[in-house]
């Protein structure tokens, strides 16, 4: 069965995660970048649980479909994140925190409450950019200081998906004015909140 990896590190350890829940033998890996697939590989060696079907995974250069619906059945709800660790967390008193720019996400936040929010976070730990590490060194750390913070605030990233799932305590940043990053809507008599720059049509 292929499998996909990318740079965006939730999905792609949620992919080694689902190998071996699936006892995959036969098991490819896609990778857009090989490089940095074997990059997440080492680190998630390091910290997880990783059976033979994902050790003998193959990578390849290319791309596959992620599979969403497995992922989300096999992987989340099965809480496979927290089934395959295997580094203790030891929660220390600092809050782990990642700001994403809105010029970088439709989830970030502009220039001004980015440098409020540094301002106000200054003495915490800044994992910055869950991409684009220049080592497994670095991903190692963050991990590391993830896993030990005492909570998690930020825009959503890879960072705040793996909070949710490893139970870390984590407050999501949304910005209402002067940009939006989240809006309220009501649909047939519900309100909920929706990505701001999607077109919603109304069927008559």
């Amino acid at each position: 069965m292929n499998h996909n990896a990318s740079g965006a590190l939730y999905h792609t350890w949620t992919s080694f995660i689902l190998i071996d829940v699936l006892e995959d033998e036969e098991a490819v890996i896609c990778c857009e970048n090989i490089k940095v697939a074997e990059l997440y590989k080492e680190v998630y060696l390091n910290h997880f649980n990783a059976k033979q079907w994902f050790k003998n995974a193959k990578l390849k250069d290319g791309k596959q479909e992620w599979n969403y619906k497995a992922m989300e059945k096999h992987v989340v709800q099965a809480k496979g994140f927290l089934n395959y660790l295997k580094t203790d967390k030891k929660p220390n008193d600092k809050f782990a925190y990642s700001i994403a720019k809105c010029d970088v996400s439709t989830q970030g936040v502009d220039d001004d409450m980015y440098e409020m929010m540094q301002d106000l976070l200054k003495d915490q730990t800044d994992l910055g950019n869950s991409r684009h590490f220049k080592s497994a060194e670095e991903l190692d750390d963050k991990f590391t200081m993830l896993l030990n913070c005492k909570a998690f605030i930020g825009t959503e990233t890879s960072w705040s998906l793996l909070s949710k799932n490893l139970h870390i305590p984590c407050m999501s940043l949304h910005q209402f004015w002067p940009y939006k990053s989240i809006k309220r809507v009501r649909i047939d008599g519900v309100r909920t909140y929706v990505d701001p720059h999607i077109h919603m049509v109304t069927e008559k």
